[in-house]
């Protein structure tokens, strides 16, 4: 039930630099956010998000990487914190309402 929406064609999370893609996957008040890394050197990747378009609101949402074996540790991280991305890594992050924020 998400909307894929392609590195190459997405304008809802722009990433500001051409070594780190982002790929959405826009659901129904939840998002999944895939982020891959060219980079030499770890990124300092600072998201620009339109959250209407996402369907959140920034000051009661959350952003976190489940913890998925093999691939990522679990965290957490604030809807505008810079997040570090390893060079040939990436993360998948899910923007979600934070708990009673009363959104679906």
């Amino acid at each position: 039930g998400s909307e894929f929406l392609p590195f190459f064609a997405q304008k809802i999370v722009k990433v500001g630099r051409d070594d780190v893609l982002a790929t959405v996957y826009r659901g129904k008040g939840r998002s999944l956010l895939a982020l891959a890394s060219w980079a030499a050197d770890t990124a300092q990747v600072q998201l620009a998000v339109d959250w209407t378009r996402l369907g959140l609101d920034p000051a009661r949402a959350r952003v976190v990487a489940p913890e998925l074996a093999g691939y990522q540790s679990a965290a957490a991280f604030k809807p505008f914190d810079p997040i570090p991305v390893a060079p040939g890594r990436g993360w998948l992050l899910v923007f979600e309402p934070t708990a009673g924020s009363g959104a679906p």
